[in-house]
């Protein structure tokens, strides 16, 4: 969830709202804090690092404005997994229509640090579930090193109500 902060306070708080008092019942992951607003390729690749990293599906419709798939930045659009070099794309979202839901990954990404080694979707079904050589307790148990600097692997599972197919890609940018 992105959200622009502004406060003419000198404290801020995370899992509570600023001035209220309800609070946030839950785990929090990660906090991504940048010192200015994002461009929209900026914004998608923050997105898709932690989509990759959690195993969160992202939106093909960003803005909420019932358009699917508009142009970011180039040729990266809404619903693309876009790496920290801002052109590779690791899951072209409009190139895979229809395959939209418990999309999954594993990659190498130096410039942020991401070294995903195994991810499940965080979907309750975890339907979808990948690693690098082998599944372990959890990421940092498991061993394995990828071969190069922009390496992805993913998944996707496409569900309707009569049959379930699955997709598994790979894919090396180096």
């Amino acid at each position: 969830m992105a959200k622009t902060w502004t406060t003419l306070q000198n404290v801020g708080y995370l899992g509570r709202q600023v001035n209220g008092s309800e609070y946030w019942q839950g785990g929090i992951g990660e906090v991504v804090v940048y010192n200015r607003l994002l461009t929209a390729l900026e914004l998608q690749q923050a997105h898709s690092y932690l989509a990759l990293k959690y195993g969160i599906t992202l939106t093909t419709d960003n803005n909420n404005n019932s358009t699917d798939f508009e142009v970011l930045s180039g040729s990266v659009t809404e619903g693309d997994y876009v790496a920290s070099n801002g052109t590779t794309i690791y899951w072209d979202g409009s190139a895979n229509v229809g395959y939209t839901h418990d999309i999954s990954g594993i990659g190498l990404d130096g410039c942020t640090g991401l070294n995903q080694k195994q991810s499940r979707s965080v979907n309750g079904d975890a339907v979808i579930t990948m690693g690098l050589g082998s599944i372990e307790v959890d990421n940092s148990s498991n061993s394995n090193v990828f071969d190069a600097d922009l390496s992805f692997w993913y998944g996707v599972i496409i569900m309707d109500h009569c049959q379930k197919s699955r997709r598994i890609c790979q894919r090396s940018l180096a």
